[in-house]
C-alpha cells in the first residue's frame, strides 16, 4: 500500500523533496505541467459550495464560477443546489431551482471556460428513508425539477441526502435500511429514462455510519447506485443537519475506518478542507493517509475540494487545489518507482 505520513509530508516539503505549494501568479505554468506529466491517479475539482456565502449573498453569481475553476487549474465544477440563487429574496428561495434558461447559461459559461459539470448535490430538510410515504414523496418532490437541470448541465451524477426519522428501539438500523432502499429504488425508477447516477452521501445521522451505508448499496444492487464519499462526514449523533440539536456533545465514527468501509463503493470524492498550515497542509486531518486510503481502494476519479474555511473561499480552493496536486505528484512518483 502507498503511504506516506504527515510528519513525512511535510518534512520533504521543507526540505524540498515536494516542491512548496505555489503562489497563485504561477498556478497556469503549474497546471500546464501536471497535464503534460499524465498524472493518472485523480483528477482534481471543487463544490459551488466552497463560495456559499457570497452566493447567497449577491456578491458573486454561480455563472462566475467556471471562470474561477479555470483559472485554479481544475476542468470540473461539483454543483450544490443550495448555492444556485440569490438569498437576498428569502431563505425559501434555497430549495427551490431556478428556471430552465438558468441551467442553459451556466452550461454555456462552462462550455466557454472549459469546464465540466460533472455533479448536481441536492439537500434539505427532506427524509427520502422517511416511515411515512408522504414524508419519503415530498423528498422525491424536491428533487424532480433538478433532473433536466442536471441534464442541461452535462452532469452525470445526480447526489442526495439520505435522513430518517424513525425510532431508535432495537433493530432501527434495519428498519432505516429498509425505508432508505424503498426510498433509493423509488429514486431510481423516478430517474430511469435521465441515465443518471444516483449517489448518496455520508452525511450526518444513518448515513454516517459506514458499515451501514455499505450495506445499502449492496442491498440496493444498481449499477446506477454509488456513493460520493465525504472525508469529514462522519457524526452519526445529528439524523437531521437542518434542524440542528445543541443539547449534547456530537458523535463521531472514526474518520480513517469509515472511509475504509465507504471508498469501494465511491464514485466521487468530497475533500472537506478547513484551514492549513504554512506548508500548505491541511490542518484538521491527515490527507496523505487518506489519499492513501483513497488510492488503496482502486479510486481513479475527480478529489473535489469543499471549503469550508473562514476568509475568502477562493484563498481556500486555491490551497486545496494545490496540496491536492503536490500530494498527485508524489503518490504518481511512488507509483512510478514500484
Amino acid at each position: 500500500m502507498l503511504k506516506i505520513e504527515r510528519r513525512r509530508f511535510n518534512q520533504m516539503v521543507m526540505a524540498g523533496a515536494l516542491s512548496a505549494l505555489p503562489a497563485a501568479p504561477v498556478l497556469a505554468a503549474l497546471t500546464l505541467k501536471d497535464g503534460e506529466a499524465g498524472f493518472p491517479l485523480y483528477d482534481i475539482a471543487f463544490s459551488s459550495w466552497c463560495f456559499h456565502m457570497p452566493l447567497w449573498r449577491g456578491e458573486m453569481k454561480a455563472h462566475d464560477l467556471p471562470g474561477i475553476a479555470r483559472d485554479v487549474g481544475v476542468d470540473a465544477l461539483e454543483w450544490t443546489a443550495k448555492t444556485l440563487r440569490d438569498l437576498r429574496g428569502g431563505r425559501g428561495l434555497m430549495f427551490e431551482p431556478p428556471p430552465d434558461r438558468f441551467f442553459h447559461t451556466l452550461r454555456d459559461a462552462a462550455d466557454d471556460a472549459g469546464i465540466q459539470s460533472k455533479v448536481m448535490n441536492l439537500g434539505g430538510p427532506f427524509f427520502l428513508a422517511s416511515v411515512d410515504k408522504a414524508t419519503q414523496k415530498k423528498a422525491l418532490d424536491y428533487i424532480k425539477p433538478y433532473i433536466e437541470p442536471t441534464q442541461i448541465l452535462g452532469s452525470k451524477i445526480l447526489r442526495t441526502e439520505l435522513y430518517y426519522d424513525g425510532g431508535r428501539s432495537p433493530g432501527w438500523q434495519q428498519e432505516a435500511r429498509k425505508h432508505a432502499v424503498e426510498g433509493i429504488r423509488r429514486l431510481l425508477d423516478m430517474t430511469a429514462d435521465s441515465g443518471l447516477a444516483i449517489h448518496v452521501e455520508n452525511h450526518h445521522g444513518i448515513s454516517s455510519h459506514p458499515d451501514w451505508l455499505a450495506s445499502l448499496v449492496n442491498t440496493v444492487d444498481s449499477p446506477r447506485f454509488a456513493l460520493t464519499v465525504d472525508t469529514n462526514n462522519f457524526r452519526i449523533d445529528q439524523d437531521n443537519p437542518y434542524d440542528q440539536d445543541s443539547s449534547s456533545l456530537p458523535a463521531y465514527v472514526n474518520r480513517y475506518e469509515g472511509l475504509q468501509t465507504l471508498m469501494p463503493f465511491a464514485r466521487w470524492v468530497s475533500a472537506k478542507c478547513y484551514a492549513f498550515d504554512n506548508t500548505g497542509y491541511e490542518l484538521s486531518m491527515d490527507y496523505p493517509r487518506i489519499l492513501d486510503i483513497i488510492l488503496a481502494s482502486d479510486y481513479r476519479g475527480y478529489i473535489s475540494v469543499e471549503y469550508e474555511g473562514a476568509g475568502d473561499p477562493l484563498d481556500g480552493v486555491r490551497q486545496g487545489v494545490e496540496m491536492f496536486r503536490a500530494l498527485r505528484s508524489h503518490f504518481a512518483t511512488m507509483t512510478k518507482a514500484q
